[in-house]
């Protein structure tokens, strides 16, 4: 009944329960390495601007199913919960973004706004 326990993992869903918040049920769904979705679905030649991931604790393994040397969006957004501004260092997004030549551009409440090293 609640949009925040839409997940992949029961586990997760079920910590953020409440009084007001409940699983209604689970269904089984496919999922794609993120390369495997720009393939299909991209048009060929098609520049990505802006990326936005939020998979409610999974952004990491969905950033790294990507092709990065494919498919370079100049902005990615991507959900970093429970980590403040002063130790953003050491989440193990912020490092994989790095990694792959992005700076932080801003960190809002949960999200972290990476661009392109330019």
């Amino acid at each position: 009944n609640e949009p925040a326990l839409n997940g992949f993992s029961k586990s997760i869903s079920e910590e953020r329960e409440n009084e007001q918040c409940h699983i209604e049920g689970t269904i089984t769904v496919p999922s794609y390495p993120l390369s495997k979705i720009l393939d299909t679905y991209l048009p060929p030649g098609q520049i990505i601007n802006f990326l936005s991931v939020d998979v409610e604790g999974f952004d990491l393994k969905v950033l790294a199913s990507n092709d990065w040397g494919k498919y370079r969006p100049k902005v990615v957004l991507a959900e970093v919960l429970g980590s403040s501004l002063n130790k953003i260092e050491k989440d193990p997004v912020y490092n994989y973004m790095v990694s792959q030549e992005y700076t932080l551009f801003a960190k809002l409440f949960h999200t972290c706004i990476f661009k392109i090293e330019e």
